[in-house]
């Protein structure tokens, strides 16, 4: 049976996308067989996890060991957010950690998944110029330890939309541009959906309305904000559609 240990700053019920998104991978992973472990560093012990075993993680490199040696996987997935590791988001001792980890005789397999890298210096006021360049380094030295390194990017899915003065989006190719502003649109609709990050929409569907699109949402009570933002996002995905978008909130 192949046995994969997830690292992730944060687990469910505690509001973490990184979180959420380690639930979902490792639920998929359970459900074709594959045995899931987790360890964490969050004082809470009553996660919503698959089943599997669950370690508490100091933050020493030899504790890290300790658990891994516990659970004995045969791959060790990084979930890596600066930020959820790191006040300041530039988790070193992380690094120190997988360095001592690449060192022992039984050692897994390690997956470093990047769900962000680093802030340029203007969002960080002040520090910028130091803590920049030290957030990239160290995310450089984690995934350079790992033997395979996957990064997810997402844009425009907050203020912009994409533009075509935009430095990433001239280098595409048109069919690219399409494909952007599609993903993006429905992004949008889906991050104005998580407005209160409270987790309160459960499903929805979507059909073709006239020339639009109609968005039916079954959520907990008192979603009304998360619709309200869904629909003040939804500007770019009536463009692409060429019409209007229409989002209903259904009782439960």
């Amino acid at each position: 049976m192949l046995k994969v240990t997830f690292l992730a700053p944060r687990y469910p019920p505690r509001v973490c996308g990184v979180g959420d998104h380690t639930q979902w991978m490792a639920g998929a992973m359970a459900r074709q067989g594959v045995r899931v472990g987790f360890i964490h560093r969050d004082p809470q012990t009553e996660f919503h996890l698959p089943d599997g075993p669950v370690d508490f993680w100091d933050g020493s490199s030899q504790s890290l060991a300790q658990c891994i040696a516990r659970q004995d996987p045969d791959w060790l997935w990084i979930q890596m957010s600066g930020y959820g590791y790191s006040r300041w988001g530039a988790p070193y001792w992380l690094g120190r950690a997988l360095e001592r980890l690449r060192r022992e005789p039984r050692k897994p397999h390690v997956v470093v998944y990047l769900h962000e890298t680093h802030c340029r210096p203007h969002q960080l006021g002040i520090k910028g110029p130091l803590l920049s360049p030290w957030q990239r380094y160290t995310v450089g030295v984690i995934a350079r330890l790992g033997d395979v390194v996957f990064a997810t990017i997402a844009r425009y899915h907050r203020r912009g939309v994409p533009k075509e003065g935009h430095e990433e989006f001239q280098r595409l190719t048109p069919q690219e541009r399409d494909v952007v502003r599609t993903l993006a649109a429905i992004l949008r609709v889906a991050d104005g959906l998580d407005r209160g990050h409270r987790r309160h929409v459960r499903s929805l569907t979507a059909r073709q309305w006239g020339k639009g699109v109609q968005i039916d949402v079954t959520a907990e009570r008192g979603s009304d904000l998360e619709v309200w933002s869904a629909r003040q996002k939804a500007d770019l995905l009536e463009e692409i559609s060429g019409g209007p978008i229409r989002i209903r909130l259904m009782d439960r």
